[in-house]
């Protein structure tokens, strides 16, 4: 179908929005919502005799684009810091609860489900020992078990003689680094000081109103965008919402000022 014209065009679909950055994609929001496209621009009075106005002008114009989407994207996450999302080294806050078996309390010593890390003798700090009973007592690590004090070695564990038995239940938290593959994380370094200038392609499918059964695609592409996230984390009646925001930015050595393009096609043709 021969488009040649706009007019009467109207948005059926939302169905993605894509960031990409020197033209190498690096993700997007795909189930994006409430997304809005703002064109804006400081108006400007030119004035004339006697203070009269005779011409308004709009200067720094520019486009921002936001909305919210239903899933969360480790790529528009990742762009926002200005990182890369990794799998390897992955360090998470465990909390371990172990019972202790008759053959550990007749040992003083317990294994911990994952390992520790962290600085030699600190790696747990505190535990409590919780007795069948409910009586808690507060014990720290140290290098060498005693009074009070437990050790680590790897994964396990070991106590003075009677400071465990056998039902007691030891409690504990500590950091843990994650077999390759099993976590991912992507780290906001505060040192850096701004994101990247990256393109938009806000994509989906629409329609003539006199040809409804024929339906094209669009592209609105923002130029040279730099993005902003205020994530709030919803439990609950709410579902899962990941805010996104970006607004045109012209660097001085870049020249272009096309803010965006609003296209509209048929893909077939």
């Amino acid at each position: 179908m021969a488009i040649t014209t706009i007019d009467n065009f109207s948005f059926d679909t939302l169905d993605s929005v894509k960031v990409f950055q020197n033209g190498v994609f690096l993700g997007e929001a795909e189930e994006p919502t409430d997304v809005k496209i703002e064109f804006t621009g400081d108006p400007k009075e030119i004035k004339g005799a006697n203070g009269k106005r005779i011409r308004m002008t709009t200067i720094n114009r520019g486009v921002k684009i936001s909305g919210n989407n239903a899933v969360l994207s480790g790529g528009l996450l990742a762009m926002t810091f200005d990182a890369k999302e990794s799998t390897s080294n992955v360090t998470v806050k465990y909390k371990a609860s172990v019972t202790v078996t008759a053959a550990g309390g007749t040992a003083n010593k317990i294994t911990l489900p994952k390992t520790p890390t962290g600085t030699a003798g600190a790696e747990v700090n505190v535990a409590w020992v919780t007795t069948p009973t409910g009586v808690v007592t507060e014990l720290t690590q140290a290098t060498v078990a005693a009074g009070g004090k437990f050790s680590i070695s790897g994964a396990e564990m070991t106590f003075t003689p009677g400071a465990i038995a056998a039902g007691d239940v030891v409690t504990c938290y500590y950091d843990t680094v994650l077999t390759a593959g099993l976590g991912t994380k992507i780290i906001n370094d505060l040192s850096k000081t701004s994101t990247p200038v990256v393109d938009i392609v806000v994509e989906g499918m629409g329609s003539k109103a006199c040809n409804a059964s024929t339906q094209s695609f669009y592209q609105f592409q923002g130029y040279q965008m730099q993005a902003n996230m205020v994530w709030s984390i919803d439990i609950g009646d709410s579902q899962t919402k990941q805010p996104f925001e970006f607004s045109s930015s012209v660097g001085k050595c870049n020249k272009n000022t096309v803010g965006a393009t609003l296209t509209v096609y048929d893909e077939e043709d």
